[in-house]
């Protein structure tokens, strides 16, 4: 059922970025975004690996990206990057710490990273919340179901991407709507 799920859904994602976003730069960059945002859910969730080879050149597409797209700037793009890879390393270190060397990968730090880059700052802090919140909901159901136990691993990368997704599309929205 992968290969249909993924095509069907990524139909609807690009459908819906071009009702959105209509034919601009910010449409070229989000389509990318998405494409990448794929990639890793699937590989994250089937083999639990967050690939190199698709973060880098990733990373290296969202800071040209911040170069060209009105809503965020470089240095914004820079400082969303290290504050998604502090946090992250910082949760590396801890739950290795605390859970043992399966608890998060390197890659999910990457991700942050590259997450921060492509939302930048300050909206990272939101996507960032958003991935605790999702992670943990979807965490909980799956123990309450008895689905997963509390030494079964879970993949953190989809509820980055998930994070990275909603905020990336209504960031601004929720951050005014939270405010107020």
């Amino acid at each position: 059922m992968r290969q249909p799920l993924v095509e069907i859904g990524m139909a609807v994602a690009y459908g819906y970025l071009w009702i959105m976003l209509g034919p601009s730069v910010k449409l070229i960059f989000y389509l990318i975004y998405s494409t990448v945002f794929a990639i890793i859910l699937i590989t994250d969730i089937e083999r639990r690996l967050i690939p190199n080879a698709v973060t880098f050149p990733a990373i290296a597409i969202a800071l040209i990206g911040s170069l060209v797209i009105p809503e965020i700037t470089w240095w914004s793009a820079l400082i969303g990057g290290a504050i998604g890879f502090a946090f992250f390393l910082l949760a590396y270190v801890v739950g290795t710490t605390v859970f043992g060397p399966l608890a998060l990968g390197q890659g999910d730090i990457t991700l942050a990273f590259l997450v921060g880059i492509i939302t930048g700052f300050p909206l990272v802090i939101e996507a960032l919340v958003i991935t605790i919140f999702v992670g943990a909901g979807i965490s909980a159901i799956l123990l309450i179901t008895r689905v997963r136990g509390l030494r079964d691993p879970i993949p953190y990368g989809p509820f980055l991407v998930v994070g990275a997704a909603i905020t990336l599309m209504w960031g601004y929205p929720i951050a005014e709507w939270f405010l107020h």
